[in-house]
């Protein structure tokens, strides 16, 4: 679960819930440059063309050097910041997280809206992070 003394995703995967009709489907993928961070958002937004947002969160580096989120339409701080928010708070590095939503037709208003992105991103990072580590404890 760690390398050079810090928490890592060693493998990518997805993970899904549906809410009030709207579907939530969180990405997790290693990275380690900004650039890899971005080109894993872009892919996952091209996957989910259609979907009505693809928020975005990104820490890269031992000390955090890099940090980025996005909101991606939903209002201002309360999708990408949260998500930002569960990999700080988790002391992972070098990964980036997608949560996209296809829209079921009833809104969430905003503190629904955080806790679904919460709960999605920080379950599938746990979920990830403990399979990886089982992994690596079998060898």
């Amino acid at each position: 679960m760690s390398a050079n003394g810090f928490k890592i995703v060693y493998k990518g995967g997805e993970g899904e819930i549906v809410e009030k009709k709207s579907r939530f489907i969180a990405y997790v993928k290693p990275v380690d440059t900004e650039e890899e961070a971005a080109a894993f958002i872009e892919e996952i937004k091209k996957k989910n063309w259609d979907a009505r947002h693809n928020c975005a969160a990104a820490v890269i580096g031992k000390n955090n050097e890099f940090t980025r989120c996005n909101d991606d339409g939903e209002p201002a701080g309360t999708a990408g910041k949260p998500m930002l928010e569960v990999l700080l708070g988790e002391g992972v590095h070098n990964v980036a997280v997608v949560v996209t939503r296809y829209f079921g037709g009833i809104l969430l208003g905003i503190g629904i809206s955080l806790i679904i992105v919460f709960f999605v991103g920080k379950k599938m990072l746990a979920k990830e992070m403990e399979a990886e580590a089982k992994s690596l404890e079998q060898k």
